[in-house]
């Protein structure tokens, strides 16, 4: 009994919290939007995709392939892959992101509970399970193409200004071994993406090591 009181204790995290999010520099989410919004910041009753003034976006691997916990947990905790794929999405409502970036998932399926906010733009096969990449609904996005078989998938999202930003969730290989796998992606796969003339958002598991990172930046010129 104990342990289903537990159970329905973390559903009940899953609900959004009845709480105010401010916008960056007081500024409401949506161009031309009334102080009244709901509990993601967005314009109530608006039926029609919309422009933000800015972007949040969330990412996280989730580890949800094989039935593993964090070493954070202890061995003798009541805590199951399950509670924590719950209590993932739990997090992500409460923080309330415009994208959310989840690595590892175990399926194409989107995750139920993060489903009823957040659409599920698309996903991609990784060397470890599924990349997923959810948009709130409401938010003006178009389709951004990536390249097949590459492990990643990308949205462009308008902004209020009329400025396009591409986010693009991305899962690479990991080892010190896959760096050259890591930067072929980067150079070939991506590199349409990394040759426009707009903001590009990568948001993901990158599995790089500091050294490898900065000869990122200095390459192709990310931060």
């Amino acid at each position: 009994q104990g342990k289903e009181q537990c159970r329905e204790a973390l559903i009940s995290l899953i609900v959004v919290p009845d709480v105010d999010v401010p916008g960056e520099l007081g500024q409401p989410r949506f161009g031309g939007a009334s102080a009244s919004g709901d509990s993601l910041g967005r314009v109530r009753g608006a039926s029609a995709e919309q422009a933000v003034l800015y972007l949040r976006v969330l990412t996280w691997n989730v580890s949800d392939v094989v039935d593993r916990l964090s070493a954070a947990v202890p061995e003798d905790a009541d805590w199951s892959v399950a509670d924590n794929i719950a209590a993932v999405q739990a997090q992500a409502l409460r923080l309330k992101p415009d994208i959310v970036a989840l690595q590892e998932c175990r399926s194409e399926v989107p995750l139920g509970d993060l489903a009823r906010e957040y659409r599920l733009f698309g996903t991609a096969r990784s060397h470890c399970g599924f990349v997923h990449l959810y948009v709130v609904r409401g938010l003006e996005t178009r389709e951004l193409v990536t390249s097949a078989g590459v492990p990643a998938v990308g949205v462009t999202v308008r902004l209020v200004d009329g400025l396009d930003v591409d986010v693009v969730a991305v899962h690479f290989l990991a080892g010190e071994h896959n760096a050259a796998a890591r930067g072929h992606i980067l150079s070939h796969d991506l590199k349409h993406l990394l040759q426009q003339k707009r903001p590009l958002v990568f948001a993901g598991d990158f599995n790089v090591r500091e050294d490898e990172a900065a000869k990122w930046r200095e390459r192709f010129g990310v931060q």
